[in-house]
């Protein structure tokens, strides 16, 4: 076989691959949605889905403007093992993806060293039994290889790393994403717990004065019995919500352990 037909015969192999051929499933939906026909006026405040999977998020929750929440959330990102272990992972698929890559690319290899060596006395021209003194000989070497994409085995591996390493990276925002909104959303919890502890405390107080003042008007003869075992079953009642409310409370970090 000459040359050029071996080379045409490489290239119609390297043409040929055998992944299987992605195919669409037969779906039926409209061509659109209704609400997409409609205009400024009758549209209202329907919008169309903007995909935005591929923007960065950044700090939203620096919106808030709370500096607490920052700090948490800084926390929860540097010590959270979940997401250490989905960057790592993102990590060694771009890795695999890099290798992939390399095979659409000649290797090349180059080394320089030396090697010590001794003539012998015939090769030199010389009695047998001469000594010949030993050298060092310096060698540089190079080479060069590449695999030819039969059957478009190359390029398929490197679309698989590429996939690969897409579904890694989208994995690991996902993790981010739901660490930064299980952060924020517990710290609201905690502070709306902290409100409404502060409600039951201030609502105990303000039981323990109306409680002295019926007391007092109740000594001085101004109000009945019955009003004065009011305010003392309106004070044992805001104690008890009071302290229902406590035994649910968690300390901060104690609620976030967790992450």
């Amino acid at each position: 076989m000459s040359g050029s037909a071996l080379l045409a015969s490489l290239l119609i192999l390297t043409g040929c691959s055998l992944a299987p051929t992605y195919t669409k499933p037969d779906v039926s939906a409209p061509p659109a949605f209704k609400e997409a026909q409609l205009n400024a006026t009758d549209n209202g405040t329907w919008k169309l889905a903007q995909p935005s999977e591929e923007l960065p998020r950044g700090q939203w929750w620096t919106v808030f403007g709370d500096a607490t929440l920052n700090d948490l959330e800084q926390q929860a990102q540097d010590a959270n093992q979940n997401l250490k272990a989905s960057a790592a992972r993102v990590k060694e698929a771009r890795a695999l993806n890099q290798a992939a890559r390399a095979g659409l690319f000649p290797i090349l290899d180059a080394g320089f060293g030396p090697t010590r060596e001794e003539l012998s006395a015939a090769s030199q021209l010389q009695p047998d039994g001469t000594a010949i003194p030993q050298q060092t000989l310096w060698r540089a070497q190079a080479s060069a290889s590449y695999e030819v994409d039969l059957f478009g085995r190359v390029s398929n591996t490197v679309s698989a790393a590429k996939a690969d390493q897409q579904q890694s990276e989208a994995l690991f925002k996902s993790v981010q994403l739901a660490l930064q909104a299980d952060v924020a959303q517990n710290y609201f919890s905690l502070r709306e717990l902290d409100a409404e502890a502060q409600v039951f405390a201030t609502t105990v107080d303000l039981r323990e004065q109306a409680l002295k003042l019926v007391q007092h008007r109740f000594d001085e003869g101004e109000t009945s019995e019955l009003d004065l075992a009011r305010a003392k079953s309106e004070l044992a009642t805001a104690r008890a919500d009071a302290m229902t409310d406590s035994d649910c409370m968690l300390p901060l970090n104690t609620a976030l352990r967790c992450f």
